[in-house]
């Protein structure tokens, strides 16, 4: 073996060893049987050694639970596992997007380099048609995890005032504001204008609704244009990415969509 290929495969090797673990994170009424597919392609695919998360029992836990006591277990998770202990990348789909985001702003260690979504609502969810339903009340918002991110509105006080994640997890709580996430090598988020799941589709990256359900843009949200969580000091330092595929909600996880994810991942893991 000449000096030339030895270089190269020991090049290789140290590049390959270096490499962060992947943690992948299911989303709502799902597992992490649900995420075996995903969790190959990406092993496969990327070279990268792959961590499939479960909470709990997956299907009824990740929607009976509200989401910080799920980013806390997340969080034991993380730590319990030695292989993680110098940080990872993380891709979560859907609610699990919502938890790795969590897990920065109030753990982070160890740390997430790169903070993948895949059609998360980090804008919050609503549909008018549902908006007779009390999501605000004591019991929703202790037993269903969506209630957590349900942001209607034309109730935003109420939502400010009763909601248990996403006004503090968004720095609408001023009080409760941090800029944990510029710490992220990368952001980047994923969302789909076919995705049959999120209203507002574009809650993916960060979008809300207006009173009128018009639609506002991050960049013109206070949460960016005041920094509140640190969109806007990631987005100026190039860390901040948006993308979109054509695929539905669930598709993202299934090979159906590889094709469109791959170049996106590329640029990450």
């Amino acid at each position: 073996m000449n000096a030339r290929v030895l270089f190269l495969l020991t090049f290789l090797s140290t590049t390959i060893s270096a490499q962060h673990p992947v943690v992948l994170m299911h989303g709502i009424e799902s597992n992490a049987g649900n995420m075996v597919e995903l969790a190959d392609w990406v092993s496969t695919t990327f070279n990268r050694q792959v961590i499939n998360v479960e909470l709990g029992d997956g299907d009824s836990y990740s929607t009976d639970t509200p989401l910080w006591e799920q980013i806390d277990a997340f969080k034991d998770v993380v730590c319990n596992n030695t292989i993680l202990r110098d940080g990872f990348d993380f891709i979560g789909i859907s609610q699990g997007g919502l938890i790795g985001r969590g897990y920065v702003l109030r753990y982070n260690s160890p740390p997430i380099i790169n903070l993948i979504t895949l059609v998360s609502p980090h804008g919050g969810v609503y549909d008018k048609n549902l908006g007779f339903i009390d999501l605000y009340n004591p019991i929703a918002q202790s037993t269903l995890s969506f209630a957590g991110y349900w942001r209607d509105p034309t109730h935003l006080v109420r939502y400010q005032l009763f909601s248990s994640f996403l006004p503090e997890a968004n720095g609408e709580k001023q009080l409760k504001r941090n800029k944990y996430l510029q710490a992220l090598t990368n952001f980047a988020m994923v969302f789909s204008p076919n995705d049959d799941i999120i209203k507002p589709q574009s809650s993916g990256i960060f979008d809300t609704f207006n009173a009128d359900l018009t639609i506002l843009p991050l960049e013109n949200n206070p949460i960016y244009t005041e920094d509140w969580i640190g969109l806007k000091t990631l987005n100026e330092t190039g860390r901040l990415h948006t993308h979109q595929t054509n695929c539905t909600h669930v598709e993202h996880r299934m090979p159906v969509c590889f094709s469109q994810l791959y170049p996106i991942l590329f640029k990450y893991l």
